[in-house]
């Protein structure tokens, strides 16, 4: 596997933004159709969509070789980071721990661990 990445790195590499939407298109609708994004090429932004796709590509390669070659930089715990997000997560676990009957006081005091674990014993 790590071969077939090297040599799909090396081709990347020396790709156009214009060869790549050739030869990757179908990689890359396979990817958003999943996610329900339609995708055409008469698109006006088409060749930006698909620069960066190059761009993401090669970035997942490079964090790919960082972490088979032991040089991962720490990363922070996404509970650590602070935002809107946090609230947004919370209110999904509490709603999904009630739809499973989950007594989430009794799980927030023991900690989120056991909410978890609670939450997938019932599923």
């Amino acid at each position: 596997m790590a071969q077939a990445h090297l040599d799909l790195r090396a081709t990347l590499r020396e790709m156009m933004i214009s060869r790549y939407a050739e030869e990757r298109i179908g990689y890359v609708q396979s990817i958003v159709r999943r996610l329900g994004v339609p995708m055409s090429k008469s698109s006006p932004y088409f060749e930006r969509f698909m620069a960066a796709c190059l761009r993401a590509e090669l970035e997942y390669l490079t964090v790919f070789f960082d972490r088979e070659g032991g040089r991962m930089e720490a990363a922070p715990h996404p509970d650590a980071i602070k935002g809107k997000w946090r609230k947004a997560a919370e209110q999904l676990r509490e709603q999904r721990a009630i739809s499973l009957g989950v007594d989430i006081t009794k799980s927030k005091k023991a900690g989120a661990d056991r909410l978890f674990r609670a939450m997938e014993e019932r599923s």
